[in-house]
């Protein structure tokens, strides 16, 4: 019926993150949006609730503490944090990380707790040394974990319904190699999905052989001109396709019946990007579609596969008009040494696009990638106001290949600076 409760929320935060524990719970952090970037990242708390608003728990301890009459003293350290994947989502238990954070932010080790989201108790997950980071397999369960030995990454796996870590890779960290990779999803066959960089400079996605210890020749899927970033998406047993980043977010559909309820919707909303997600258990017919564009900012519905109707429940900025707004392309261009540079550029609505006055936004970092195509308010902000806007993803900035990330090595306020002015004068 479109209707929304609250079930949840302070006077002194903001909902951080939050994903489902089962069909009934929802777990979830806080995040201050009155602090400085960087303080944001410590000490989000934990919380639970169920989705009627009932047996709210607070389960990590915060910074600034929330007290509920009744509430059990004994709570987890600051230092603990969600998992950004979801575990079985079959009972009232879930992942968390007890991150060891010393001094300045420097973080030792990471360990992996079972948490009982309704009393609080924990179960720590046996581990092969001073692990930094893990992976669930498609059931929920902890399969692969990673220790660093001063540059050395060393890849542990067990085998389902087993305790006992074996170490399956290592390599190092920081040169990388065509043995490095980064562990992205385990596939509902077991198979293990990793991003590597072993072909043509671009990380794509590939396989890796528990048996031999190798990332497989040819890749699954390589993005052409972009370092591989997005997640796969899977249901019971079968990998239904994968959603990526190019120069916007878009998926691409192995399964033959997504691929038609794709081009439904898709008919349903043309002038959009449209994002098909699913529930983690098909005994719906609906899912959630995200519509976007550079001009018109995310808005979400509820499409039923069966009905072949699509129900509108909410927009992220519904009083933005997208007639209103500045339109904008991803373009190239060369400095002065000859690398190619990529950047957005969003053009003022009715303009000629010449002798206009412009602004550049720089990201930070330097090495993030710093704009994606969509719809972003400072952007639109300027563009509304005049102005040409150019993000340039200079030397340095990740996204686009091992060799421009290197390129910005040794080179801040250098290169980089001149990659910046040369876009300015493009």
């Amino acid at each position: 019926d479109n209707k929304a409760q609250a079930i949840a929320g302070f006077s002194s935060a903001d909902i951080g993150h939050l994903q489902w524990v089962s069909d009934s719970r929802l777990l979830f952090d806080l995040n201050d949006k009155t602090a400085s970037e960087g303080e944001r990242i410590y000490a989000p708390g934990l919380f639970a609730v169920d989705r009627d608003g009932t047996h709210f728990r607070q389960l990590a301890e915060r910074a600034n503490h929330f007290v509920r009459d009744g509430m059990a003293k004994k709570l987890l350290p600051w230092h603990t944090f969600m998992l950004s994947q979801v575990g079985a989502q079959d009972s009232e238990w879930v992942y968390v990380t007890d991150n060891n954070i010393a001094g300045l932010g420097d973080l030792r080790d990471v360990a992996l707790l079972r948490l009982n989201t309704l009393n609080g108790r924990t179960e720590e997950v046996s581990r092969p040394g001073d692990t930094m980071g893990w992976v669930l397999d498609n059931k929920g369960a902890p399969r692969l974990t990673y220790t660093l030995d001063k540059s050395m990454r060393n890849i542990y796996l067990r085998d389902s319904g087993n305790d006992t870590w074996r170490k399956v890779a290592s390599f190092d960290t920081y040169r990388g190699g065509l043995d490095a990779f980064t562990p992205l999803a385990f596939g509902p066959e077991g198979t293990l999905y990793v991003i590597s960089s072993k072909v043509k400079d671009r990380a794509a996605v590939h396989t890796f052989d528990v048996a031999t210890g190798k990332v497989s020749e040819q890749p699954l899927i390589q993005l052409d001109g972009y370092d591989f970033s997005g997640r796969l998406i899977m249901r019971g047993d079968k990998l239904l396709g994968i959603r990526y980043l190019r120069d916007a977010y878009d998926t691409l559909w192995f399964d033959s019946d997504m691929k038609q309820m794709q081009e439904a919707v898709n008919k349903l909303l043309p002038n959009t990007i449209n994002m098909i997600d699913l529930p983690t258990h098909a005994e719906t017919a609906n899912v959630l579609v995200t519509a976007y564009s550079d001009v018109q900012p995310s808005v979400y519905f509820i499409y039923n596969s069966e009905t072949k109707k699509l129900d509108r429940v909410g927009a992220s900025r519904p009083n933005i008009k997208p007639s209103h707004m500045g339109a904008e392309e991803e373009v190239r261009y060369t400095a002065r040494d000859g690398l190619e540079i990529p950047a957005m550029l969003t053009v003022p609505l009715q303009s000629s696009g010449k002798n206009l006055p412009m602004v550049v936004l720089v990201h930070g970092g330097p090495y993030v990638r710093g704009s994606r195509w969509g719809w972003r308010s400072d952007v639109q902000f300027l563009a509304s106001r005049g102005y040409v806007v150019l993000e340039p993803e200079y030397r340095g900035s990740t996204g686009f290949g091992e060799a421009h990330f290197r390129a910005g090595w040794k080179q801040w306020g250098l290169k980089m600076q001149d990659d910046i002015a040369d876009g300015v004068k493009w």
